[in-house]
């Protein structure tokens, strides 16, 4: 996993079990130490090679228990106050505008962090997820 792609809040697995990155501290240009907490509230320093830190596909049990997709498989989302969509299509993820008009093709979208990075960039909110 690429420490490039986190942001503070997103989830991961970490050894096993959900985490949330709660801060990330970049020494050097590829030299990370991640922050992470877990489940109990105990926050550990980690380094990839040192301990498994895995995405979490939006295919996972998870995700589809958080509820972010209703069951058309849309996740709403307010953008300067238009409702938009983003699906979960054929391996990727396609911004909808209120029409149902597919309007761009997300296909690095295959993980929850991702899907959290992405809709904050659209939206400048945290994908709202209680885990």
């Amino acid at each position: 996993m690429d420490p490039k792609d986190l942001r503070i809040g997103n989830l991961v697995y970490a050894d096993g079990e959900i985490a949330v990155v709660v801060a990330i501290d970049g020494k050097e240009k590829n030299d990370f130490d991640i922050y992470i907490g877990n489940s109990h509230g105990k926050v550990i320093k980690a380094r990839l090679s040192t301990i498994d830190i895995k995405p979490i596909l939006l295919a996972d049990k998870f995700v589809a228990k958080l509820g972010l997709f209703d069951e058309f498989g849309k996740l709403k989302l307010n953008l300067k106050g238009e409702n938009y969509s983003l699906r979960r299509q054929n391996g990727h993820v396609v911004l909808y505008s209120s029409r149902g008009e597919s309007m761009i093709h997300f296909w690095e979208v295959k993980y929850l962090h991702r899907l959290q990075n992405l809709y904050y960039v659209l939206s400048k909110e945290e994908l709202p997820v209680d885990h």
